[in-house]
């Protein structure tokens, strides 16, 4: 039996934004891949931040709210700045959070990869099949 690689990795962002021109610097900690409990609080965070009638809002900021709610779950710790905007909420730049979410987006893509190779050299089965019912 093998394990799945790690699920959590560390980034480093560098980004400048594109309007006020602030350079967003910070080593992030985020999860790779993503459980169904976080895939579920992400939908509660998208939900909160669009309204139901989601004509209201233009796509940018359809955009943006998926953006922020991906980030929301996928970050387990980072700069402080980024605490202090609350996960980028209360940002006006969007490029660092763009920037950030294809780290994250990369990092999943290696995972994948790790995962793909450590079931081509083996028996397929990464982690033991937990036992039925009693």
């Amino acid at each position: 039996m093998k394990t799945l690689p790690s699920t959590t990795t560390t980034v480093h962002l560098d980004s400048i934004g594109e309007i006020s021109r602030s350079r967003w610097v910070g080593t992030f900690t985020i999860k790779c891949i993503l459980s169904h409990a976080d895939r579920f609080a992400k939908a509660r965070m998208y939900a909160a931040m669009v309204p139901e009638k989601e004509n209201l809002m233009d796509e940018e900021d359809r955009l943006k709210a998926e953006v922020i709610a991906q980030l929301s779950v996928r970050v387990i710790d980072g700069p402080e700045w980024f605490e202090a905007t609350r996960g980028g909420q209360l940002m006006v730049d969007a490029q660092p959070l763009i920037d950030l979410l294809d780290l994250c987006k990369n990092a999943m893509l290696d995972w994948s990869k790790k995962l793909e190779e450590a079931a081509s050299f083996g028996d397929g089965n990464l982690i033991e099949t937990p036992p039925g019912p009693k």
